[in-house]
């Protein structure tokens, strides 16, 4: 096999022949270019900066059987199947024209097949409804519901249970009979004294009544907790809420934006097409005057033999060549340079020459993903949006519903202790 020789070029040009024994041409791998020698055999090419081998084709007038084999498994190697629909198939350097043709539709990617076809990036009213619809999305601000008087009626004590001690009055009785008898006839009687002070020491309400109270109580003091418990989780689940219904509304206006630009952007790359056709004209322009057909001060056959062992034979190598290579003195290299760049500057950019229509069709492809990829997240967006708005509301509404129903609790828990108190 023939090795080709690397040639270091910033430049992306095309194919070009620079006499009978050798061309230039462009791995198809790594994007490296490379030498290709002259051969009469039909022998394969190897890059000289990756190793691959490539079919330089210029040589022979028709594809050989090999090479019609190669390329076609080449290209069932580039092929995978669609991470969306395991359907479609598409080359591994780009995206899934298929999903691009289902999401968009026919009649929006039949631009991308036609040559002249105007493609349009603006913004459709539908998008544009979208977004006002985001901005002036309303979000909820329920106030915190304040306590509601309800007229409830408080239960009185059950029949039976008694709400005064029975054993009260009867220690007052023995406490009063013991201290009479005690002075009157022994002191012994001191002791029924005592039992009574104990029987009146234990209250005059009942324990049951006594028990009912602090139950209820308790009651209140429980219902009171809950109603605090639910105005901190009214409030956090409030902000919360408006908080991702903010971000929201943020994350869409960036895809808006992007939207909006996107034909200024198309345009700026258009430009950018527009320029790299130009360094390609200019490359070919200078690839055209040779240096070993002038003479320059100071460059004589082993100079010329050291240039072209750094790959320098043209004005296009002079020209992009970022040092001066050694064993060149500085004034055949300055000489050379004036020479390069007079050719440069003498060159005539050709506006009739149309951009390549691959590179075109891809930026439109591209761009048209792009726009179609926004648009969806645009809708996700307002749908998200729609739904936290939705489920914020409800949510608000039903802590609403539940403080009326802790208020009415909380009413009826005071009106039952109210009831025993004033009994």
């Amino acid at each position: 096999m023939g090795a080709g020789h690397q040639v270091k070029s910033s430049h992306s040009i095309w194919t070009r022949f620079r006499g009978p024994d050798h061309a230039y041409e462009k791995c198809p791998k790594c994007g490296s270019l490379n030498r290709i020698p002259r051969r009469n055999s039909a022998e394969q090419a190897i890059c000289g900066s990756c190793r691959a081998p490539f079919d330089s084709g210029w040589h022979v007038r028709r594809p050989t059987a090999g090479m019609w084999v190669n390329a076609l498994r080449e290209l069932e190697a580039s092929i995978e199947p669609c991470r969306q629909n395991k359907l479609h198939f598409h080359l591994r350097s780009g995206t899934c024209p298929f999903c691009l043709l289902d999401n968009v539709g026919f009649f929006a990617f039949l631009p991308l097949l036609t040559q002249h076809a105007k493609v349009g990036f603006e913004i459709s009213d539908h998008i544009l409804k979208l977004w006002q619809d985001i901005q002036s999305a309303p979000i909820p601000q329920s106030p915190l519901p304040r306590p509601t008087a309800h007229p409830c009626y408080g239960q009185p004590l059950p029949a039976s249970a008694s709400k005064t001690n029975p054993w009260y009055y009867v220690g007052w009785a023995t406490l009063i009979l013991g201290i009479i008898f005690s002075i009157a006839i022994s002191w012994g009687f001191m002791i029924f004294a005592v039992i009574g002070f104990c029987m009146v020491s234990s209250g005059k309400q009942s324990s049951e009544f006594g028990s009912e109270l602090r139950r209820r109580q308790a009651i209140v003091e429980q219902v009171k907790g809950e109603i605090r418990n639910l105005e901190q989780q009214f409030e956090s689940s409030k902000r919360t809420g408006q908080s991702e219904i903010l971000s929201l509304k943020r994350k869409a206006e960036p895809l808006f934006n992007e939207l909006r630009w996107l034909p200024d952007h198309y345009k700026n790359a258009l430009q950018e097409l527009n320029k790299k056709r130009q360094e390609v004209q200019l490359a070919t322009y200078l690839d055209r005057y040779f240096i070993h057909k002038k003479k320059f001060p100071g460059l004589g056959p082993k100079r010329r033999d050291m240039l072209q062992a750094y790959d320098i034979e043209t004005a296009l190598d002079v020209h992009v060549a970022r040092s001066r290579p050694k064993g060149i003195p500085d004034e055949t290299w300055k000489a050379l340079k004036v020479w390069a760049e007079s050719h440069a500057k003498s060159f005539v950019f050709n506006p009739n020459v149309s951009l390549p229509q691959q590179e075109v069709q891809n930026l439109q492809s591209r761009t048209l993903s792009r726009k179609v990829h926004l648009e969806q997240q645009l809708k996700q967006c307002e749908q998200d949006l729609k739904s936290k708005i939705s489920l914020l509301q409800a949510t608000l509404s039903a802590m609403v519903k539940k403080f009326d129903d802790l208020y009415r609790q909380l009413s009826q828990s005071e009106a039952d202790v109210a009831v025993l108190k004033s009994a």
